[in-house]
């Protein structure tokens, strides 16, 4: 753990700070699943999302976006 940190980001809203896959896993090579509600688009009707390194660079496999309006 440790060795791989960073920033999550959406429309420049901080959503994860110093995010640790391998802790959050609980060891390697097991997914993570993480969610986030309520996220807003910005003006053009996105969902912008960035990934800050902080140590190391951010590894992500896959994301999968769900509308939750009614």
């Amino acid at each position: 753990t440790g060795s791989r940190l960073f920033d999550i980001y959406c429309n420049r809203v901080i959503l994860a700070k110093n995010f640790d896959v391998l802790k959050e896993a609980g060891g390697p090579n097991l997914a993570v699943e993480k969610t986030f509600r309520g996220l807003a688009p910005n003006a053009q009707g996105k969902l912008v999302l960035s990934f800050v390194p902080v140590k190391d660079y951010a590894s992500v496999r896959s994301i999968e976006v769900i509308d939750e309006s009614p």
